[in-house]
């Protein structure tokens, strides 16, 4: 018998991150110059969004890119990802290392275009509410955050409640204070910032994202998959609320639509989600589809061959094998 479910729990954890979010850093460590083009001539995008991710691929700042397809930011030295998306481009993203005494460095992303029907899609916008975060708010929003870095909640919860404080719009700031609360086992606190946070900035994506994590801990699957699919028409191409979606949909026993969901993760830059392939495969066990299922497999030990379920993942697709012989 394969044995798809123990797989499937465990690696169901991962898709589920609580997270803490980076925002620029002060006027310390080294700027980092962005500069997307198309790779076929040097036109820019238009409203090219860029986004700037730990290797963790945790948020720490984004941007829209100037006339000139550049966009920068001020980081501190460690490993980073950034990502471009646009209307008119395939997301291109590339990872890069800050040296702890690099004062400067660039970074230049390829887009390819879009066809006219893929183009058709949006990506949403940066809402005023983030371009309006008062410097005063953001330095204490920065100490929270590395307070939290260093497990230090209590002055974390601090620092955050304190950029809340100065200003009541700071979204993110209240959906880390949600994070702090589920750390701590408080998922009604959790969820009670996770509300203010969607109040606060409906436009922000990450606070229905965060909720929705929060009714897929309380097995409400249908309110999950509203909040997520809210978060996705903001941001349609986002692996987290993608891979999150499949996941309720799984869970409540939607395989087609688990099946399809995560394969548009697939399509998108998904190095942290690989899991979406153990999502696939158990959809298509349930299916009845068990070659495709064990094609999924295949992927994900592709894709993430140290993983922890590695070797549950080997034994479940040898069994799909040994049953086909």
């Amino acid at each position: 018998m394969i044995r798809r479910c123990s797989i499937l729990l465990l690696a169901l954890a991962a898709t589920l991150p609580v997270f803490a979010q980076h925002s620029q850093q002060q006027q310390t460590g080294a700027e980092v110059l962005v500069t997307v083009t198309f790779d076929d001539n040097h036109q820019v995008p238009s409203m090219a969004r860029i986004s700037l991710f730990t290797s963790a691929r945790m948020p720490v700042a984004e941007q829209f890119a100037n006339d000139r397809g550049q966009a920068s930011f001020r980081v501190s030295s460690g490993n980073y990802l950034v990502q471009a998306t646009s209307l008119e481009g395939e997301t291109v993203e590339s990872s890069f290392t800050i040296q702890p005494r690099e004062a400067m460095h660039s970074e230049y992303l390829l887009m390819k275009r879009k066809s006219k029907k893929e183009a058709d899609s949006h990506e949403g916008s940066i809402s005023a509410a983030q371009l309006n975060i008062p410097d005063k708010a953001r330095k204490e929003f920065d100490k929270g955050l590395s307070a939290f870095d260093k497990d230090d909640f209590k002055t974390a919860q601090q620092h955050f409640a304190r950029a809340v404080e100065i200003y009541p719009q700071y979204a993110l700031a209240l959906v880390n204070l949600g994070v702090i609360d589920m750390k701590e086992n408080n998922m009604v606190g959790g969820q009670q910032y996770f509300e203010a946070a969607i109040k606060a900035d409906p436009q922000l994506p990450n606070g229905y994202t965060a909720l929705a994590r929060v009714k897929i801990l309380q097995t409400d699957y249908a309110e999950a998959d509203t909040l997520l699919t809210k978060a996705l028409s903001i941001r349609p191409l986002d692996p987290e609320p993608l891979t999150m979606l499949a996941t309720s949909e799984s869970r409540s026993g939607k395989y087609d639509m688990a099946l399809a969901t995560a394969r548009k993760v697939h399509n998108v830059p998904h190095e942290h989600y690989a899991v979406v392939h153990i999502i696939a495969a158990d959809a298509l066990l349930k299916l009845n589809e068990p070659q495709m299922a064990a094609d999924e497999y295949r992927l994900y030990l592709k894709e993430f061959p140290a993983s922890p379920n590695a070797d549950q993942v080997r034994s479940a697709l040898q069994s799909i094998e040994n049953q086909a012989r």
